[in-house]
């Protein structure tokens, strides 16, 4: 994965969708080559929309913010440039994205985790007997002996209903279950960071020292009472998931894992025609930073939904078709678009300017087109 720009990789080979849950866990050791390099692709596509869009999400739910088409183009521009020039580094996909939200929750409750009041029939010291129950003097029957003393010996234990405190919570069996994918995903890639010898190690270092924090708390939860804590994902929440500030920050964090686990297979299945959008948004961005042209611009939102990624409203649409007017002749617009494959830059009468297949166009050779 140290590759971070977009060229390339829309001339992937078609690979077999593997199992969710090797990809939910990261367990590419499971993969197929060709498996292997889709599921990089994605990644990396996952880490420039996370790059680009950091502080435009909305943290509880990972939707982004509306914001202006232009403002969004230069943002994807921006970021598209600087992951070029950088060399390696740690791919902030979304499970990295959602790691570095839920973990001041995760280290809380990994410090004082919520406990509740179970009974049992436990077989304890007679010096800390204090009650008996039917169940008591049936096991007491049982016994050879005519005493009591007979009867309780050798150990001088009594089988008797105590009340322990138990981690076994519906909130604490959530968090579990967050922290075995977020644990196995973020082990993953750390390992993958060539951070040592990155230019930017410094800059990034306080958020790698997180997810290292993150990591830290296994061996810590393992010597807790957490540690018997079976990690079982919630379907509802109940008063704990619902008003504690940290176990609701946790409700949230398994959310957007299931979000991202509901489009994990389409994400797959359409990877090449993402790459073609974010491409193509690129070049016009390009466009609009190197030449004098503008472009109608409007309000919106980006949307992520069924492997398909649009910038508007609701309604899900193809954007691969753009007017350009340039300001010193604007009565001669220019038409940008994408087809099969295919980037063309025409003018108002249909005559071809730029016509270049995609991948020549992500490669390096965007000066050509002005």
């Amino acid at each position: 994965m140290e590759q971070r720009g977009i060229h390339g990789a829309v001339m992937m080979k078609k690979a077999q969708y593997p199992k969710t849950d090797w990809l939910m866990h990261n367990k590419t050791d499971m993969l197929a080559p060709d498996q292997q390099e889709r599921y990089d692709a994605m990644v990396r596509l996952s880490d420039l929309l996370n790059q680009a869009m950091r502080d435009d999400v909305e943290r509880t739910t990972g939707s982004y913010l509306p914001m202006l088409f232009t403002e969004f183009l230069d943002k994807l521009y921006r970021t598209a440039r600087e992951l070029e020039e950088r060399s390696g580094g740690l791919l902030i996909d979304d499970f990295i994205r959602i790691a570095r939200f839920s973990l001041p929750a995760v280290k809380h409750v990994a410090a004082q985790p919520s406990t509740h009041i179970i009974k049992c029939m436990e077989k304890v010291p007679v010096s800390q007997v204090r009650q008996t129950s039917p169940a008591t003097m049936r096991w007491m029957a049982k016994r050879p002996g005519r005493s009591v003393e007979e009867k309780i010996a050798p150990r001088n234990q009594v089988l008797t209903k105590v009340t322990r405190f138990s981690a076994d919570t519906k909130e604490n069996r959530e968090m579990m279950y967050l922290y075995s994918i977020l644990y196995d995903v973020v082990q993953a890639r750390m390992k993958d960071a060539p951070c040592k010898h990155c230019a930017m190690a410094r800059a990034c270092g306080e958020k790698d020292r997180e997810l290292e924090d993150l990591l830290s708390l296994h061996i810590k939860i393992k010597r807790s009472e957490l540690a018997d804590v079976p990690p079982v994902k919630q379907i509802q929440q109940n008063n704990k998931l619902m008003c504690d500030k940290y176990y609701k920050m946790i409700w949230d964090a398994v959310r957007q894992l299931s979000t991202v686990e509901e489009k994990l297979q389409k994400d797959w299945e359409q990877v090449e025609a993402r790459y073609l959008q974010i491409g193509f948004w690129v070049v016009l961005a390009w466009l609009l930073h190197h030449t004098d042209a503008a472009i109608y611009d409007r309000r919106g939102t980006l949307h992520d939904e069924g492997g398909i990624l649009w910038f508007g409203g609701e309604e899900q649409e193809l954007q691969r078709c753009v007017t350009l007017f340039p300001l010193e002749r604007p009565e001669e617009p220019l038409t940008l678009e994408m087809r099969d494959g295919v980037l063309t830059l025409a003018d108002c009468g249909g005559g071809v300017l730029v016509r270049r297949d995609f991948a020549l166009c992500l490669v390096g050779e965007k000066k050509e087109k002005e």
